[in-house]
């Protein structure tokens, strides 16, 4: 089988999470898990380090296979990614050969990692069609990361991991800044709270911290926004930019032609707001409920004790680079004038 990736040299945090998994997959003949939430929150960084536990290994040996679906659109692009893994002799037929291979090896872990665009995309029937075949297989754990809050249908997930994850506290946003920046002033704390629990804004700015103070950065970040999270590369793993714009571009957002509009205007209200309360906010918008589960679906918005609320960076994107304007800003203003 193919190599699987390290586990991330700095993580913090999660540990309860960390430990359900472990044991899930260590204590059960088989299980499907799925690991849901925002871009940047550190879906792959768990698996990564789920499959490095040692008690994992010691389960699983070399039966452990961790597929990238990023920029497979179709099940058959999965099928060929699993085929070429499996070392699979191409042929007419690669579904029943990935299948047949995948469960004459007894006990096997498969990760199937970024599995958003494949699912979000309009051969998504067939991509569940091909999880639900991958789960009937009796020996085969299955643990898939995907962007954004829906589970795929046609598989039983396990219940302890179903919902997205969350953003770090403080404590252990702190102490991922330090395990890489190494140095901190009195405005650590008020910079993280600007990054509002995201694992990859904090990486990248930590990097950033080994040269700049967190004070410094501060500015930048209020004169810059997200732009100024970012290293080199310019992809969704160095570019806080690149990774909201993903979401915001992925098919469910596309096909909801208000979603956009009301996130802008959910972008304005930092403490969030109820799905209930939205048609009193907002009148005139159609169909604002859908809308307002699109922006739940794919994570630009989170449900915070029964309020719907966007992250910081995110707002400060969208504050960027999709103001809130027209009527739906105006009925905005209207409503709180009134309370």
């Amino acid at each position: 089988l193919a190599e699987i990736p390290p586990a991330p040299v700095v993580f913090h945090g999660r540990d309860d999470l960390l430990r359900s998994i472990v044991e899930l997959l260590c204590h059960s003949e088989s299980c499907r898990i799925p690991l849901l939430g925002p871009g940047g929150i550190g879906k792959t960084s768990v698996a990564a380090t789920v499959i490095n536990d040692r008690r994992v290994k010691r389960k699983y040996g070399r039966r452990i296979l961790f597929v990238s679906c990023e920029g497979l659109v179709t099940a058959e692009g999965i099928l060929n990614a699993l085929a070429a893994c499996l070392h699979v002799p191409p042929g007419s037929d690669v579904r029943r050969a990935v299948l047949t291979y995948l469960s004459s090896q007894g006990c096997i872990l498969l990760v199937l990692d970024n599995l958003e665009t494949a699912w979000d995309s309009p051969d998504k029937t067939n991509v569940e069609q091909l999880l639900g075949k991958l789960a009937e297989l009796s020996s085969l754990s299955l643990l898939v990361t995907m962007r954004g809050a829906v589970r795929p249908a046609g598989v039983d997930w396990a219940d302890t991991c179903a919902d997205p994850l969350t953003p770090l506290s403080l404590e252990a946003a702190r102490q991922l800044w330090m395990s890489i920046a190494r140095r901190h002033d009195d405005n650590l704390d008020r910079l993280l709270n600007r990054l509002d629990g995201l694992p990859l804004a904090i990486t990248l700015m930590a990097h950033q911290g080994q040269l700049v103070s967190p004070t410094d950065l501060l500015e930048a970040y209020k004169s810059e926004r997200t732009a100024v999270v970012e290293t080199d590369g310019g992809d969704r793993l160095t570019s806080l930019d690149v990774s909201i714009r993903l979401s915001i571009n992925s098919r469910t957002m596309s096909q909801n032609a208000n979603a956009a509009q009301l996130l802008s205007v959910l972008c304005l209200l930092p403490e969030g707001v109820t799905i209930l309360e939205l048609p009193r906010i907002l009148p005139t918008v159609k169909g604002i409920r859908k809308s307002a589960l699109a922006l739940v679906a794919v994570a630009l918005a989170v449900d915070v004790n029964g309020r719907l609320r966007a992250l910081s960076p995110i707002r400060d994107f969208v504050m960027e680079h999709l103001p809130p304007g027209g009527d739906s800003l105006g009925e905005l203003r209207a409503h709180y004038m009134v309370l």
